[in-house]
């Protein structure tokens, strides 16, 4: 008996279609990505074009059957992404206390107190966890910033930290612990950094990554689940605005006004490791990943321009005009000023977003010539926490340290831009 051959397009089409093969079609790098592939088969047993799990489409509807928005749409598996809330533009703000979280002088004291107490029990940030930095006046702040990350806006602006209170690795304490009540802090690169410095480190290392070098930054996704990023002290010479755009209003701006782009963005790209990759891993991803993707009816992304050009030049395919073409919009919209919201860290000010539905972007900054310890300095989290469902193959849980290696890479042979 020959199987029925189904009629529908798998999800996010030409992702990984070799997972559904009945061998594992890259033996020659070994078990881990055997064991991805194994995810990926059941995985794409379950999950379709433009379905939740339990056969029904994203509106309920029976598989196969079309929605009103996608037969409004055009499109067989497109539709809008919902809730309204995860929808945002630059006019739903009247000023930053909007999307703020101010810091009361109760609970800057009750913080003061358990930083003398972990520092009193000898215990550093390796050590640090969740029940060592027990602060109850907190709680409202974090659960504030769980429930607009996680059913919200995407992203919580929390200020007033005293910074000129306290030493730097106390600092790394505090925004350390705060995290560890919103999720797990991964390794950030093949240092094992799981407190990241941002910091201008390009005169030292002209191939440093993004997060060590001072250009220019466009809108994008990091390796994790949750980002946060806390002021200490901005640049000598100014620049370094913070740009965040909601990606669930870019999906849905591209479902309206261009619909083949946004279906060319769900099949996706390969993508560079940027010389992180473990050993015996090739250095680019051997299958697709997406820029967007669709789970039980929560729109996804994930996207790193200069990883893509990188991945597809290296996969023997450098991008031509019609590819160059979809990312030039996607990255158009993005940047429109009435999606893109834009502000300036202040020392003592941190952020928090979803980094499945925000994308966030810098502008380019300027130390002059300041020594490394007076640059503009931010640190850096990258949490693991389970915010809502995504494709596996968007999800990232950091980059594992690799021993003799540094965040560096010389982009010049693949391409101009590096992120």
């Amino acid at each position: 008996m020959v199987a029925e051959q189904p009629t529908w397009k798998l999800f996010a089409t030409g992702v990984r279609e070799d997972c559904l093969r009945a061998q594992p079609p890259w033996p020659i790098f070994g078990g881990a990505l055997e064991r991805l592939w194994r995810v990926e088969r059941e995985w794409f047993g379950r999950y379709r074009f433009g379905e939740t799990a339990g056969g029904r489409n994203n509106d309920g509807n029976s598989r196969g059957a079309r929605s009103a928005r996608q037969r409004h749409a055009g499109d067989p598996g497109l539709c809008r992404a919902d809730p309204a809330s995860e929808r945002l533009e630059v006019a739903d703000f009247r000023s930053p206390a909007d999307y703020s979280v101010d810091l009361d002088p109760a609970q800057l004291r009750d913080i003061a107190a358990a930083v003398r107490h972990i520092k009193a029990a000898g215990i550093g940030l390796d050590g640090l966890q969740r029940e060592h930095f027990e602060v109850p006046s907190l709680r409202p702040v974090v659960e504030e910033i769980r429930r607009q990350v996680e059913d919200g806006r995407g992203f919580v602006l929390l200020r007033r930290l005293p910074i000129e209170d306290y030493a730097k690795d106390d600092l790394g304490l505090i925004f350390w612990g705060i995290g560890t009540h919103l999720g797990r802090g991964l390794s950030q690169s093949v240092l094992g950094d799981r407190l990241g410095h941002v910091k201008d480190f390009s005169r030292e290392d002209p191939g440093a990554r993004a997060y060590r070098n001072k250009q220019e930054l466009s809108p994008h996704t990091d390796s994790c689940d949750l980002v946060g990023l806390l002021c200490l002290r901005n640049a000598q010479a100014g620049g370094g605005v913070s740009r965040l755009t909601s990606a669930i209003s870019v999906h849905n701006t591209l479902l309206a006004e261009h619909p083949d782009v946004l279906e060319a963005l769900y099949r996706g790209y390969v993508r560079h490791r940027r010389g992180e990759e473990q050993p015996g891993e090739p250095p680019y991803t051997p299958y697709r990943i997406p820029v967007y993707s669709n789970v039980e009816g929560k729109v996804s992304v994930r996207y790193v321009r200069s990883y893509i050009e990188a991945g597809e030049a290296a996969a023997g395919r450098p991008i031509g005009s019609a590819v160059r073409a979809v990312i030039d919009t996607f990255e158009a919209v993005t940047k429109r000023p009435e999606l893109m919201l834009e502000f300036t860290l202040q020392p003592g000010e941190a952020y928090f977003i979803n980094n499945y539905t925000i994308l966030h972007a810098r502008t380019a900054f300027d130390d002059g010539d300041a020594p490394e310890d007076a640059r503009r300095h931010l640190l850096r989290l990258w949490l693991d926490t389970p915010i809502r469902p995504v494709h596996p193959c968007i999800r990232s849980r950091g980059i594992l340290p690799v021993a003799g290696r540094t965040p560096s890479f010389d982009w010049s042979s693949i391409t101009a831009v590096r992120h």
